[in-house]
């Protein structure tokens, strides 16, 4: 339930039907979607893995997931 009203909220801050849309617009939905999916698999996995094992793999994939965006843009001090 709480995921529909964070997604009613993103549409109101995006004002649908009030001209067109920003491309960035997708970025808000790409985020609402990317939690929603984290916060399902979480509930499913807490079934069968330890919550040892889930901090790490939430880990993983966020270093995974943002290893390509950092090597593009890395400065070294």
């Amino acid at each position: 339930m709480a995921i529909i009203i964070g997604f009613c909220g993103v549409l109101v801050v995006m004002r649908l039907g009030l001209g067109g849309l920003h491309w960035a617009v997708g970025f808000s939905l790409a985020a609402m979607a990317s939690y929603a999916i984290y916060a399902l698999l979480t509930r499913i996995l807490t079934e069968t893995e330890s919550v040892d094992g889930m901090l790490i793999i939430s880990a993983a994939v966020a270093m995974l997931t943002m290893t390509p965006s950092v090597i593009t843009v890395w400065e070294t001090p």
